[in-house]
């Protein structure tokens, strides 16, 4: 089933040289009644060392892969709403050691009286089983982004940790503002 995570806590994901636990898939899925009212997006942001993020290395709708093809960005319509990033960590480059995982919510200008609850879902892929889940309600409203948390490396592991820090700034101004980054 995999852990259920809440802010602040932490999971090691792998050792670094494991082929086989580095192959995730990080799944967001939610439900929209209404997608002429709103939609959500999950991007990932590669932090070099320095606290810089290299623009060809934010994964995204509109930028579906980096420059390393560690991640690749997909998503479905089906019964439920599902945008996916599959990520291969033995590609991630040294350079890099943290990659920030945000959501975006886009709305039109009508108010809207729902709760979006989003639920993020880490699969191991080779061995088909749940790392983590996460779930957490947005105010459609009131914010525009989520910081969800950070894939980092830590000695010879990978590890993931659980930020949650909601904002009615734009993904972008929240990630250059909490990792204080410069975007090139």
């Amino acid at each position: 089933m995999g852990n259920l995570l809440t802010r602040g806590q932490k999971i090691v994901i792998s050792k670094e040289d494991d082929a086989v636990l580095t192959r995730l898939t990080l799944e967001l899925i939610y439900h929209n009644r209404d997608v002429e009212a709103w939609d959500i997006d999950v991007f990932a942001y590669m932090l070099e060392e320095n606290n810089v993020v290299r623009k060809k290395n934010i994964v995204f709708y509109n930028q579906p892969v980096d420059d390393h093809n560690s991640f690749l960005f997909t998503e479905t319509y089906q019964d439920q709403l599902s945008k996916s990033l599959d990520i291969n960590l033995k590609k991630v480059p040294d350079t890099i050691h943290k990659i920030a995982i945000g959501i975006s919510l886009y709305k039109n200008n009508e108010a809207i009286k729902d709760k979006l609850r989003i639920q993020l879902n880490c699969t191991q892929n080779q061995i088909n089983s749940k790392v983590f889940q996460i779930e957490e309600q947005m105010d459609i409203n009131e914010e525009r982004s989520l910081i969800v948390g950070e894939f980092y490396r830590y000695k010879d592991s990978w590890k993931f940790g659980t930020i949650l820090l909601k904002s009615n700034q734009s993904l972008l101004n929240s990630i250059r503002n909490f990792y204080n980054v410069n975007i090139i």
